[in-house]
């Protein structure tokens, strides 16, 4: 069956969900993207992890826990191969270092829905 003009474009988008406080890979990864937005989502709760899977590819989304030690090269493996990274915490600290960088989002914890669902309204991957 043909698809019918008007139709949205499916979306190509992949998210890795790297955090390792469980229940916030469950409730970003789990109930905000996979649930709520019906996004495909793979969830990790180390950095090693993490970089496994980014070494995979196939990712356009990087939503990462924090950005200092192996957390930092989470995301420059992220960049390193053109991958979306929205960095969530609750550290003012953690905070500073991510706004010096380019291309790399920053959320407080806790968030809203709204401000994960912006993350792929802004940067459009069809």
């Amino acid at each position: 069956m043909e698809k019918e003009l008007g139709e949205p474009k499916e979306r190509k988008i992949k998210v890795l969900v790297a955090d390792d406080e469980e229940s916030m890979s469950v409730f970003v990864g789990k109930k905000l993207l996979e649930e709520k937005m019906v996004l495909p989502t793979v969830i990790v709760g180390s950095a090693e992890k993490a970089l496994e899977e980014i070494g995979k590819g196939g990712f356009t989304h990087v939503i990462t826990d924090g950005f200092r030690g192996d957390w930092k090269k989470v995301a420059q493996a992220a960049q390193e191969k053109g991958i979306d990274i929205t960095v969530l915490s609750g550290d003012e600290d953690v905070k500073e270092e991510v706004l010096k960088e380019k291309d790399i989002r920053f959320i407080s914890k806790p968030m809203r829905l709204e401000q994960i669902r912006e993350i792929f309204e802004e940067r459009q991957c069809s």
